[in-house]
């Protein structure tokens, strides 16, 4: 009776769903499929109205990065590989070239290297580009092993995607309530740098909310058998469990032969957020205390910088191995991630090599709200958003890019990030508590609030992963802004 009722509770659920599962968690249901194929690579803007929005400055610190030396180093390694991929903004084929350098992977993960964040946008829209490949009938190609073969991995896995990519699957995992899983794809590549190291890559970029997985994402905090509520969003935490145990194997397992791993991942929007649980996670068994992270020192600008200032690394741990112990170098970087645990520890050192890039109009990284004490493990990175010293020089840049890689105009509206803003005030004056939306009452007032005080659909365009990765194409490391830490 229990579980009869537990299934009809979740049909009641099943509107907002339709709506917030969306923003909670990412719109790719549709998927983004791609493929690989050799080869290269207006004013459409309206940019003076957008600059009256005076956006929030406080709390945020320019970003600094090491890219050119180390892209100038061992220029050999470089590839160059076109990506198509189909997208929810334009029907058809869709393509967008990424770079790649060997010897990224043998730099301090804990500095931000923005040639690597670009290619790992479009690398979380190739994850969900792999679910038609595993559905009967479907004509899809094995779009995700092909294009990190091009990228030179081998040994790549997608078996996670399925029975979790068929209508039947997500209906069964409705049903069942068993929807706390996710799909990914995992893949080595062996490594070496101009100077002779050498060392295995483990990647993982995984899919962001697909069917069933969308009623994971309402998932916040469920109490433990002992009644306490969970520090963990708890349908991201437990879908993160298998990933997490998935790659803790392969590190062990590249160690028991005598390699020395680093670890990747990637992912948008719920990838996102179950790639920032397993990087952290890996720091946590890993990182012995601090030793594998770098310390920062915030060093702060001149008068009139409108308080911003620069993030330097102090010191970092990355040639661990060659120490003799067990820290593991862990690059990650998220786009569009929600917000994963209530934990106050999200800032501690050992998890700065994990960057989460946000668009400020993108309603999906401010839940669960930070009122109510959640957030991500590592930094906050900023896209230019409306009022921000860079937007009114990239705006353009991003939306030819855009145009580029998609064929279509983009619907983004920066304005919208003072919409963002808004309906985060009024939510959070709303609902105190994550409990406070846990009930049907608390669900229908969100759609409520949604219908009438937004465009949803128009918000859903920021969210997208064309948008993140035509901002990433258009911006540098320069053009960033470090969250509040």
């Amino acid at each position: 009776m229990a579980a009869v009722l537990g299934h009809l509770r979740m049909i009641g659920f099943l509107a907002l769903a339709v709506l917030a599962a969306c923003v909670l968690g990412g719109c790719v249901a549709l998927g983004h499929r791609a493929a690989v194929r050799a080869g290269s690579t207006g004013d459409l803007g309206f940019v003076g109205a957008l600059l009256a929005y005076d956006a929030p400055v406080t709390g945020q610190t320019r970003l600094d990065a090491e890219e050119e030396a180390v892209d100038s180093v061992g220029s050999s390694t470089v590839q160059t590989v076109s990506i198509d991929y189909t997208t929810m903004a334009a029907a058809g084929t869709v393509s967008t070239t990424v770079s790649w350098d060997d010897n990224w992977f043998f730099s301090d993960p804990t500095v931000y290297h923005h040639g690597l964040a670009t290619t790992c946008s479009v690398l979380s829209a190739l994850a969900n580009s792999e679910s038609g490949y595993y559905q009967a009938g479907n004509p899809s190609p094995a779009y995700a092993e092909d294009a990190l073969s091009a990228l030179g991995f081998e040994d790549i896995c997608t078996e996670s995607y399925r029975y979790r990519s068929e209508i039947v699957d997500q209906v069964l995992d409705f049903v069942t309530q068993e929807n706390d899983v996710a799909a990914y794809a995992l893949a080595t590549k062996s490594l070496r740098s101009v100077d002779g190291a050498e060392r295995t890559l483990i990647l993982a970029t995984v899919r962001g909310s697909y069917g069933a997985e969308w009623f994971s994402n309402l998932k916040m905090q469920e109490a433990h058998a002992g009644g306490a509520p969970s520090a963990d969003h708890t349908g991201y935490t437990q879908a993160a469990d298998e990933l997490y145990q998935r790659v803790a194997a392969m590190v062990e397992q590249e160690r028991a032969a005598g390699y020395e791993p680093a670890v990747l991942l990637c992912g948008h929007s719920r990838g996102g957020a179950i790639a920032n649980i397993v990087a952290a996670r890996l720091l946590d068994r890993y990182a012995q205390g601090n030793a594998s992270s770098g310390s920062y020192a915030v060093s702060v600008g001149p008068s009139g910088s409108s308080g911003e200032s620069s993030l330097v690394p102090v010191s970092t741990g990355v040639q661990a191995s060659a120490a003799g112990d067990s820290r593991l170098p862990v690059y990650a970087y998220t786009f569009a991630a929600p917000a994963v645990t209530t934990n106050p520890d999200i800032h501690a050192d050992r998890y700065s090599g994990i960057f989460n890039i946000q668009n400020p109009a993108d309603l999906m990284p401010q839940l669960p709200l930070e009122r109510w004490g959640y957030g991500r493990h590592g930094q906050d990175i900023a896209l230019p958003g409306a009022g921000d010293a860079a937007f009114s020089r990239l705006y353009d840049d991003m939306r030819e890019r855009f145009a580029q890689n998609v064929g279509v105009e983009s619907a983004y509206d920066p304005r919208d990030r003072a919409t963002v803003d808004d309906l985060v005030a009024r939510l959070g004056e709303r609902f105190d508590t994550p409990a406070s939306v846990s009930t049907p009452e608390g669900a229908f007032e969100i759609v409520r609030t949604l219908i009438m005080d937004a465009d949803v659909p128009r918000l859903l365009c920021a969210h997208y992963p064309d948008t993140y990765i035509a901002w990433m194409q258009a911006a540098t490391a320069e053009d960033l802004l470090v969250q509040g830490r």
